[in-house]
Order: C-alpha cells, then structure tokens, then sequence
C-alpha cells in the first residue's frame, strides 16, 4: 500500500516563532524610548507604548508597498526588523522632532542590528513543538512522504531548516518549498506528483495553511493545531467556528498525528 503524503507547515507548527521577536522588538523599544527621552523629558511615550506602536505597523506593513521592490513586504526581512525604524520615524514626525541626517541613519543601523537578532541560528534551535522530532521520524518510518511548506522570507526560512536538519528536527532528505504565501497551485502540483498517497495537510493557521489544499477538492485532509494569528489577535475562536470539520481534524499538538495515525 502506498504511504501518505504529508505538507508540513513550519512556523509554530513544528517550531514555534511567536517569541522570537518579543526581545528584539523590546531591545528596540526601549533604545527608541531613551533618544525620545533626551528631547521630551518625562513626556516621551514609553517603552510599552512604543510596542504598541510598533507592533500595529509591522501588521499593517505586510500588505503596504515596499519602495525596494514596487510589491507588498509580506513576509521579508524589509518588514521587520525595518518596521523598528518606521517606528522611529514616525514617533519623531509626531512629537516633530528632527534627529539629522547623520544621526538618523547611525539610528537606523542600530534598530536594524537589533532586529537582526531575531534570525540568528543559535534561536532557531529553540522552541521547538512537542514530540515534532518524533512525529516527523515516525511518518517516515512508515514511508510516507514528507514535504515542509512555508511562507516568509525565502533567507530566514531556508535558515531555520537547515538548522532543523542540523539538529535532527526534520529528516535530511525533506524536501521544502518557500513562497511568500501559500498558493493552492502548490498543493495541486504535489498532488500530480504523488497521485496514489493519501494527502495531508498540517498546520497551524486554517486560513494560510490549511485553506489553499482543501479549496482544490483533490482529496486533500487536514489537520489543524490551532495557534493565536499575529496579523489577526482574537480572531481564534471565529476561526475555529469556520473549520471545515468533515476534512480538517482539530489537534492539540503534534503528537496526536502519532497517537491516531491509524485512524488517518
């Protein structure tokens, strides 16, 4: 009998990421509190404001133009940490204060520098989702086909699996796919490729990771381990309402993949 085919999603699927710009964006806000601090004394926004701040225009700059390339930031690296600098500027234009040219962009380097520790190798070694090591082995183990598709910034996504690779997370041989979004073309072209695998789909988001395979009707399932969206806060419980319940499963976390694998 032929194996399975799984798509994997990766972040806060098999490794969770939700923290891994929680430092760096506090690092920066706090280094943008003192320079507001120099020029408005005890009236400068503070550190948790700045956040705040922040924050709203990192999600809103996923969908915003970027200058570099004439096409949305999505998921790049221009977004954050780059969204740090915005954040500056726009703090300096409301409280009109000018920093100089010379100034702003030695600002600028070091609000980037700060972000940049959001993407170090050392981090990505982190966090990693319950039993994932385990669950990924044992599908193997029963010669299904593994495959990780993922949206975000095509260097820090290829980083983060070759981190996983090097640490025995994900088996060497899997194959990937980086894509800005997720697109249900992808999933149709793994489709053709393995015709005769019952398919899977697992992820964390139903909207991006579990949607696009399930629109097809190409016998698609899924299984869903629900995860709170950053881009949309407090939207969990409405999204779970909206599941697809005869072709997505609703897991509390990876290792239920192995717990009723025969039940799949």
């Amino acid at each position: 009998m032929a194996g399975k085919l799984w798509v994997f999603d990766l972040d806060n699927t098999i490794r969770f990421c939700g923290s891994d710009y929680e430092k760096p964006a506090q690092d920066a806000a706090k280094y943008i509190h003192s320079l507001l601090k120099n020029d408005l004394g005890k009236k400068a926004p503070s550190t948790e404001e700045i956040i705040t701040v922040a924050r709203e225009i990192d999600r809103k700059r996923v969908n915003e133009i970027n200058p570099k390339t004439g096409t949305p930031f999505l998921y790049c690296m221009d977004r954050f940490p780059g969204s740090q600098v915005e954040t500056f500027h726009q703090l300096c234009q409301k409280y009109n204060i000018n920093p100089g040219e010379a100034a702003d962009s030695e600002i600028a380097g070091r609000l980037l520098k700060i972000g940049l520790r959001a993407f170090s190798e050392e981090l990505f070694r982190s966090n990693i989702a319950p039993r994932a090591k385990e669950v990924l082995k044992f599908l193997r183990d029963q010669d299904d086909t593994l495959v990780i598709y993922t949206k975000g910034d095509n260097h820090v996504q290829n980083l983060k699996l070759k981190v996983l690779k090097k640490i025995g997370v994900i088996p060497q041989d899997t194959n990937a796919c980086v894509q800005e979004n997720k697109h249900a073309d992808t999933f149709r072209h793994l489709a053709l490729l393995y015709p005769s695998r019952k398919r899977f789909v697992v992820g964390d988001t139903y909207k991006a990771d579990i949607q696009p395979a399930l629109s097809l009707n190409l016998g698609y399932k899924s299984i869903l381990i629900p995860a709170e969206n950053w881009e949309e806060p407090g939207q969990l419980e409405k999204t779970l309402a909206e599941v697809d319940r005869q072709n997505c499963r609703i897991f509390k976390d990876l290792g239920q993949i192995v717990d009723q694998y025969r039940e799949l």
